[in-house]
């Protein structure tokens, strides 16, 4: 049935004279426009031109209830994903007390077609405001694997959890218990996301890259806390007269895979035990395990040595060196002295040295500490 004015006034009247007969009671009725046929049982308002004919499934020809046309939406310029601009003003009192007048989610499901590919990310096409913003009518998802579908900009995670995931209004990851996770607006992550389900290769996670595109990545996760030294009581006592053989100062420190910035300070308390006015040089490095074979693949560049100057009394000696651990678990390494040397001196003593070097009991300022370096 085509609807004229004519008939719309009819329609009017009609209305006027049965709420006016009907008193108090509320009027309930469904609409068929374009044929006589009854609406569809869910339907306030049909629009078909003929009625389906027992249609064995949904696409079939047999289901078709138009031959002349269709709902024709109102054509539009939206001006922002996230507001209800041209229609109503974000300056409108409604809008910005949306918390007592529930002017968003009282328009949901408000069905418009865009013209325009001014506003990015809209684009043209039909969009529904879902009471947060506009998205387009649900496309097929294009599966990616493992649990991820892809449909347009909306990512679906089919994933068993043991905690719900949710984001606020704020666009900030939340864990909230056991409720089912819902996703009703864009999510940006300061963070990486991290994602292990089925991955090609054992431990290894998805991670967008630098241009926001999911890969899959061997997980190098970085430990929240750094990793510290434990140090001996006593230490070693290191001569400092032209030596070359190692000392073990016992203070050893356990690094995760990957690389890390390790950093030294060790307090040299020497004695001579008579007036030497020498100054000595002592180099330490790092050693994998307890083994005694210096290993320079270990380090990252060429710098894998602490070193300094010592005189009588009380000295610091500090310096830092990149420890790699190439294999996938904890490794220890130890820290030791690997040479001493004479830069100056008055007499010959063979007996001067540093006193319980790296002990954790004698000297308080000794500190071995590394902290995690992002590949």
């Amino acid at each position: 049935m085509k609807v004229t004015n004519k008939h719309k006034g009819i329609i009017a009247i009609l209305l006027v004279s049965n709420t006016l007969s009907l008193g108090n009671l509320a009027l309930h009725a469904q609409a068929t426009i374009g044929s006589n046929e009854l609406p569809a049982r869910a339907a306030l308002l049909d629009l078909k031109t003929r009625d389906a004919i027992n249609p064995p499934n949904a696409n079939d020809t047999l289901n078709i209830s138009s031959l002349t046309g269709g709902l024709l939406l109102p054509r539009v310029k939206l001006i922002n994903s996230f507001t209800l601009e041209p229609f109503i003003s974000t300056s409108d009192p409604d809008w910005t007390n949306n918390s007592s007048s529930k002017i968003k989610e009282k328009h949901a499901g408000l069905t418009v077609f865009n013209i325009s590919n001014n506003k990015p990310p809209l684009k043209v096409g039909a969009y529904i405001w879902n009471g947060y913003s506009w998205m387009t009518p649900a496309a097929k998802p294009v599966t990616v694997g493992h649990g991820i579908a892809m449909s347009g900009n909306n990512m679906q995670l089919n994933l068993q959890l043991s905690q719900s995931i949710a984001f606020n209004t704020a666009h900030e990851l939340r864990i909230n218990g056991s409720a089912p996770m819902n996703v009703t607006m864009p999510v940006r992550l300061r963070n990486a996301f991290q994602y292990s389900h089925n991955a090609p290769k054992k431990e290894q996670v998805i991670m967008s890259d630098a241009y926001g595109n999911a890969i899959w990545k061997d997980n190098n996760t970085i430990p929240v806390v750094a990793p510290v030294a434990k140090f001996d009581p006593t230490g070693g006592n290191v001569f400092l007269y032209n030596r070359s053989n190692v000392v073990d100062t016992k203070a050893r420190i356990t690094l995760p895979p990957g690389r890390w910035l390790v950093m030294v300070t060790m307090l040299a308390g020497v004695t001579s035990g008579g007036t030497d006015q020498c100054i000595y040089w002592i180099e330490s490095t790092f050693f994998k395990d307890a083994t005694d074979v210096f290993d320079p693949s270990i380090f990252v560049g060429n710098n894998n040595k602490i070193s300094g100057h010592v005189f009588l009394n009380y000295n610091i000696i500090s310096g830092y060196v990149i420890i790699e651990n190439k294999s996938k678990q904890n490794a220890d390494y130890v820290y030791k002295v690997t040479r001493t040397e004479v830069i100056y001196t008055t007499k010959k003593n063979n007996g001067v040295h540093a006193r319980n070097f790296g002990g954790e009991d004698h000297w308080s300022e000794n500190s071995i500490v590394a902290f995690a370096l992002v590949p």
